[in-house]
């Protein structure tokens, strides 16, 4: 965790909330891959959907609103053998830096 929030400030996340997230993505030997930064917008999804690689699901899961983490994902949580071809290899283990920008809890949607 490189930014953590107070306990008493948390809300975390859970399963069915929708995420704003924003990261960085580099391979183990530092080759760039992706920024939402880049872009300038987050990247938004709701957790436990399937819509993000396994490691990146379970890493947002019990994250504090403006939390930030680095994270190491192996490869069986990330793109597996095939990876994500042309920028992702296969077996490739991924270096995120997240950030939970804003959560959104499923009952308030």
């Amino acid at each position: 965790v490189v930014h953590k929030i107070d306990e008493d400030e948390c809300i975390k996340s859970a399963p069915g909330d929708t995420i704003h997230q924003q990261y960085n993505l580099q391979l183990a030997d530092s080759t760039w891959i992706d920024s939402s930064f880049d872009r300038k917008e987050p990247y938004i999804f709701r957790l436990g959907a399937k819509k993000v690689i396994e490691g990146i699901d379970r890493a947002m899961t019990n994250m504090c609103e403006g939390e930030h983490r680095k994270v190491i994902v192996p490869p069986h949580l990330g793109y597996g053998l095939e990876g994500s071809p042309p920028k992702i290899p296969g077996n490739a283990t991924l270096h995120f830096y997240i950030i939970l920008e804003k959560l959104i809890k499923k009952d308030e949607l």
